[in-house]
């Protein structure tokens, strides 16, 4: 009988099973609550910081949810208003690495500020509150993050953080009543547009502008439609304005961007309800009439990012083209100096000389149109934010 050896192979090793999305979730949450706990046992006054940063937060959400009943006014213009500061914190996350540059660079004496700044934040909200405005809050808001920074971090973090801040800054909503004029301005000269144009297509209809909805009668059908066309612009306007910051582009190429978004926006609120209401009358077309303006808002914001992105790249397909163009030229420059060097020699170098100057001549140029097709669309490291 045979005698078989044993295997001794070791087994390979199983690598233990990687936790769910939901237990990291879990598990950072649970450990960044412990770290917050631990820093207010050892420095109770940030208990007060971060009293005064929940309550900054806690009173626009209010006036948001509980009184005004913002969230479901789809038509407002400033409807985008809550997602602001998520919008800040994704810039914040972008500039990560220069934040962390900014505190290694600061030194020890330098990483802490003076309070003042958030006080003053924190009685900017305290008034903002009495008088209920909005602006006012988010005003307060703002220097309550600014305060918050300079007080944690120092100065050098503070000024590291600009791009969030000059934002969120930006964002800072008007009173509501100049937003509701404006707002009921443009959407009935949008649906005057919107008339005119039907009743030049053989439609009879006619349009009553209200406080906040215009009533549309056509075909004896009457519709009830809100003032969307502004809110269009604005999400367009914003949405782009952040891609812009996102992407480090030069202040006059966002300008542009920003204003061709604004003028696709408003083209789109007034093809879509002209050919809507082209269409015999059924629920599709009551359904596309009220449709929510952050559709459209998302076509007038991608089509100018993809047509920027394949312009650069035409660009760069022409800049190649007229690098090619150049070494064609160099070729057959060195081919004229070959063929005509014994004649050049003879007459002091005159025709050679003529040729290097057309072949300069024709560099030149050529350079002078890439460079100027290209120079649009070129980024530089330099932030202009």
């Amino acid at each position: 009988m045979t005698n078989v050896a044993p295997d001794t192979t070791p087994a390979p090793d199983v690598a233990p099973p990687s936790p769910s999305p939901l237990a990291r979730f879990r598990d950072a949450a649970v450990a960044e609550a412990g770290a917050i706990g631990a820093l207010v046992r050892r420095s109770p006054e940030w208990a007060v910081i971060l009293f005064a940063w929940l309550a900054a937060g806690f009173i626009p959400a209010f006036w948001y949810m509980g009184e005004d009943h913002w969230w479901i006014e789809t038509d407002s213009p400033l409807f985008f208003q809550p997602f602001v500061p998520l919008l800040c914190a994704v810039i914040f996350w972008q500039d990560r690495e220069k934040l962390r540059e900014a505190w290694a660079q600061t030194s020890r004496s330098k990483r802490h500020g003076s309070p003042w700044l958030l006080y003053i934040g924190c009685v900017i909200i305290l008034v903002s509150h009495l008088i209920h405005v909005l602006t006012v809050a988010t005003v307060g808001l703002l220097v309550v993050a600014a305060g918050v920074i300079y007080l944690a971090y120092g100065w050098n973090v503070l000024k590291a953080s600009r791009r969030a801040l000059l934002f969120g800054l930006l964002m800072i909503p008007p009173p509501a009543t100049m937003v509701s004029a404006a707002a009921r301005i443009i959407g009935s000269q949008i649906w005057k547009i919107i008339t005119i144009g039907l009743q030049a297509a053989g439609k009879i209809c006619s349009m009553t502008p209200g406080v906040g909805t215009v009533n549309f009668q056509i075909s004896g059908q009457v519709y009830e439609i809100g003032y969307s066309q502004t809110a269009v612009i604005v999400f367009t306007g914003v949405a782009l304005l952040f891609v812009a910051i996102l992407r480090r582009e030069r202040f006059g190429k966002a300008l542009i961007l920003m204003a061709s978004g604004a003028l696709l926006a408003t083209l789109l609120s007034i093809i879509v309800p002209f050919l809507t209401l082209l269409l015999p009358v059924s629920p599709l077309t009551d359904s596309l009439l009220k449709l929510h303006p952050a559709y459209l808002a998302v076509v007038s914001t991608l089509i100018p990012v993809l047509v920027i992105r394949r312009l650069r790249a035409w660009s760069s397909t022409l800049s190649q083209g007229s690098r090619v163009l150049n070494k064609m030229g160099q070729a057959a420059q060195k081919a004229t100096d070959k063929a005509l060097s014994g004649g050049a020699s003879r007459m002091d170098g005159s025709v050679g000389r003529a040729g290097r100057g057309v072949n300069r001549g024709f560099e030149s140029v050529m350079d002078r149109i890439g460079a100027a097709i290209a120079k649009p669309f070129k980024r530089k490291n330099r932030n202009r934010w």
